[in-house]
C-alpha cells in the first residue's frame, strides 16, 4: 500500500525557547493532537526519548532516522541555537492531509506564521508517495528537490499534485470524492 508522506520546514524568527516563539511552542501539542484525530492520519514523527533538554538534532527519532534539515537551513544544532521548525508525517491520501492543513488550529497557526517564521524563498513543505517508512533525511532531499526542479511526482506541493502512479491531478478532483 502507498501512503502520502509530508515534511514541513521553516526558519524561525528566534530559537524555540525565546519569547517570540512562545505562542508557537504553546500551540504545537494541540496541533499534533488535531492531526492525530484527523481521519486518514497514519503517524507523525516524534522522538522516542524524553530528552527535552536536547534539540531535535540530538534526539533519537527511532524509525524516522536522525533529524535532518535541508541544506538551506541557517542556524545551529544545539537547544538554544536552533532556528527551525519541522514536522514529518504519513497520511492515507491527499484529501486527508488537506483536511488537516486547512482547518482548525493548524489553519490558525498558518495565519500567524509571519510572527514565528522568517520569510521563505524556498519550499516550506513537500509531499511524496511512499511504500517504505519515510525518514527525516528523505524529507530534506524532497524539499531540496523542489528548489531545483519544482513540483514533480518525486516531490510536490498543493500547487501541483500527483497521484501514486505519477499522474498529475487537480485538488478540485480530490475534494469532490
Amino acid at each position: 500500500m502507498q501512503y502520502l508522506a509530508t515534511v514541513n520546514f521553516a526558519q524561525t524568527v528566534d530559537h524555540m525557547r525565546s519569547e517570540p516563539m512562545r505562542g508557537f511552542v504553546a500551540i504545537t501539542p494541540a496541533v499534533y493532537a488535531q492531526a492525530a484525530k484527523t481521519e486518514g492520519h497514519v503517524a507523525s514523527a516524534f522522538p522516542v526519548d524524553e530528552r527535552t533538554d536536547l534539540s531535535f538534532f540530538e534526539r533519537d527519532w527511532g524509525r524516522w532516522g536522525p533529524f535532518t534539515v535541508p541544506h538551506y537551513y541557517v542556524g545551529g544544532r544545539g537547544i538554544d541555537s536552533v532556528f527551525e521548525a519541522s514536522a514529518l508525517s504519513v497520511w492515507r491520501d491527499i484529501k486527508a492531509l488537506h483536511s488537516f492543513v486547512y482547518a482548525g488550529l493548524h489553519l490558525r497557526a498558518i495565519r500567524r506564521k509571519a510572527a514565528w517564521f522568517s520569510p521563505m524563498t524556498f519550499p516550506g513543505y513537500a509531499m511524496w508517495w511512499c511504500t517504505e517508512w519515510p525518514t527525516w533525511s528523505e524529507g530534506a532531499r524532497r524539499l531540496e528537490h523542489l528548489v531545483d526542479n519544482s513540483d514533480s511526482p518525486f516531490s510536490f506541493t498543493f500547487r501541483r499534485l500527483f497521484d501514486p502512479t505519477g499522474n498529475s491531478i487537480k485538488l478540485s478532483a480530490i475534494a469532490e470524492h
